[in-house]
């Protein structure tokens, strides 16, 4: 029962700090994010964005193959893409059921998330 009592100690007193709340909010929305992630399809520009994620990334490996790319992704900064393409290659190399575009998705979805705690966290830090 004690260490029952602590755990709800610490819920509350974390809940009670500064950015509790938005940290409890955010969390709950990546777990829930976790679950509902498959149920979403591509959008039109998906397959683009992909594709440039991993030729970004062969550039670096001296690759040469930008001829695809076209003009419609020259203002496109590649550190975004390139992440996100090694993140969900790497999970994809575990050999989980995990499919590479729900990765893909989740991404996007965890530097949303991101965001707004950013966003959230100022908000309050002016209140406060």
């Amino acid at each position: 029962m004690g260490a029952l009592y602590k755990a709800f100690g610490f819920l509350k007193r974390f809940v009670n700090s500064k950015f509790g709340l938005i940290l409890l909010f955010i969390t709950v929305s990546l777990i829930l994010g976790l679950f509902i992630v498959d149920d979403f399809g591509l959008s039109w520009d998906e397959y683009k964005d992909i594709t440039y994620g991993e030729l970004t990334l062969k550039a670096y490996e001296g690759v040469d193959d930008f001829q695809w790319l076209g003009k419609d992704r020259k203002y496109y900064g590649p550190f975004y893409w390139m992440s996100v393409s090694l993140t969900a290659k790497f999970i994809d190399s575990l050999d989980t059921d995990v499919f590479f575009i729900d990765v893909w998705k989740y991404c996007h979805f965890a530097v949303f998330q991101m965001a707004v705690f950013g966003i959230l966290s100022n908000v309050v830090d002016q209140t406060y």
